[in-house]
């Protein structure tokens, strides 16, 4: 069970929000959920590649990695060759094929020679979202001084995840290094920038989750290494959480979650004290419990691995089993069947972010939390 015990029920959003701009996307969880947030993303909302797009280009963060590499990193600084170019859903407004792109590197992989340029366009989005949020901040924290502690989130892949799904070949490990010396970089600039009081990093980590899953656990140690080596590069004192999910590319699971004793497996090794590094601190796991548009199981089964869970003394769980394919009645009884597992009262979220949802459907989903947290 995990260590911590949380007197309060939170929520959490992951990331993405079907909004029409990052003010609107803030404005409304701000307003609605203000007092049981501890941070607060943009919303990803973004440019669109094509005009009527159902989704931003930062909805999806492959996608917007992706784009941020063919446009600026290839087109504009030289640094990739295009081998595969991004082939966008026009109607959708992101990746829905099967097939990736990819690009071929221009630069030699040493990681204490990262070219100037190499970034994932997580810093210039920073720039053009945090001023609002600071704005936002101010004026609730006049409602209710509370709100003056959230922080400002910022979601990031590892650099395994971004390597693997961009690059070619040998190309995928030959620049994991390089990959991640430059991420750590430009998560860095945001936190000085931001002021480490003010801002918490979510590492992504669908892509080990998954194989982690698949893999038999002599592989934990490379994974957690994934995560947790980027950890390391960040400046001391930063506040860190982690997603843990199967994937919702197209609102789909890459793996089943009969897997999870797996997937438990690989949090407890990568948060415990021999792997997590010394000065950053790990402030939540959350463990998406839904596959998908597949809403989470109502059976308890399914949950009782989580009763092997084990996160640090300070770290919060967040449950991500709220879903649009179950009522508030079912949704109370499958948070009744964690928290017997885990032994403690959860947080809640979302399974993933809800930027992949259509605008009526995420706001049914807002109005279960509501509901949710209601009925603490």
């Amino acid at each position: 069970m995990p260590a911590t015990e949380q007197s309060e029920r939170y929520t959490l959003f992951l990331g993405s929000l079907p909004f029409p701009s990052t003010e609107s996307a803030m404005e409304e969880i701000m307003r609605r959920f203000g007092g049981s947030l501890y941070s607060l993303p943009d919303g990803e909302c973004g440019e669109y590649a094509f005009s009527g797009a159902e989704r931003s280009i930062r909805s999806n963060w492959i996608t917007s990695a992706w784009w941020y590499m063919q446009e600026t990193l290839a087109k504009e600084r030289g640094l990739f060759r295009v081998v595969r170019p991004l082939d966008l859903d026009p109607r959708e407004g992101v990746v829905t094929k099967p097939v990736p792109p990819q690009f071929k590197p221009t630069f030699r992989p040493h990681p204490d020679a990262v070219p100037d340029g190499l970034e994932f366009g997580y810093r210039s989005a920073f720039a053009q979202s945090y001023p609002a949020f600071l704005a936002l901040r101010e004026q609730w924290a006049q409602q209710d001084q509370c709100m003056g502690s959230i922080k400002f989130q910022i979601g990031v892949p590892t650099p395994l995840a971004l390597t693997l799904l961009a690059l070619p070949g040998l190309d995928k490990l030959r620049y994991l290094q390089v990959f991640q010396a430059a991420l750590a970089r430009e998560c860095n600039a945001i936190i000085r920038q931001a002021g480490r009081e003010n801002c918490i990093l979510q590492i992504e980590v669908p892509m080990e989750a998954n194989l982690a899953a698949k893999l038999p656990p002599l592989a934990d140690r490379w994974l957690c290494k994934s995560v947790t080596n980027l950890a390391s590069l960040l400046d001391a004192g930063t506040c860190v959480g982690v997603h843990v999910c199967m994937g919702d590319h197209n609102h789909q699971a890459m793996t089943p979650l009969t897997r999870l004793p797996r997937v438990i497996s690989f949090v407890n090794r990568f948060a415990s004290a021999r792997y997590w590094p010394a000065g950053r601190q790990l402030s939540y796991v959350h463990l998406g419990l839904a596959e998908g548009a597949i809403p989470p199981s109502t059976d308890h089964d399914r949950y009782a691995a989580l009763s092997e869970l084990r996160l640090p003394q300070g770290t919060r769980f967040v449950a991500g089993f709220i879903h649009e394919g179950r009522t508030v009645e079912e949704l109370l009884a499958i948070r009744g069947l964690v928290e017997h597992s885990v032994g403690n009262r959860v947080d809640m979220a979302y399974s993933c972010g809800l930027g992949r949802l259509k605008y009526e459907v995420a706001q049914a989903v807002l109005k279960k939390t509501e509901l949710l947290l209601a009925a603490s």
